[in-house]
């Protein structure tokens, strides 16, 4: 497993061990997930609140990646079955200039 953690991606420690920090970081993030009437959902990581709802998943994933520019966090994008198809990390290039 690669470590990039603007994509999002995780790696364990040489113990196995994950710092809570980078937890958190996939729990606030936006996630795109099949919603449970038809269409797709947009809510933020372990919440059970749906923040926006949609037909088609294209207009839920535009939606998801401007809702985490503004949280200023990371999105996943899910397939139908719950298994995540994306990830797109945020960086606020505001902060500083080397970005």
């Amino acid at each position: 497993m690669k470590k990039e953690l603007d994509r999002g991606i995780i790696e364990p420690s040489k113990s196995g061990e994950i710092a809570i920090s980078r937890i958190s970081k996939v729990v606030s993030s936006v996630h795109v997930v099949s919603g449970s009437d038809g269409g797709w959902s947009v809510k933020q990581g372990g919440a059970q609140r749906v923040d926006a709802h949609f037909t088609k998943k294209t207009d839920a994933v535009n939606y998801g990646k401007e809702l985490s520019r503004t949280r200023h966090t990371g999105m996943y994008v899910h397939l139908k079955n719950g298994i995540v198809q994306e990830v797109n990390g945020f960086r606020d290039k505001t902060v500083s200039g080397r970005r």
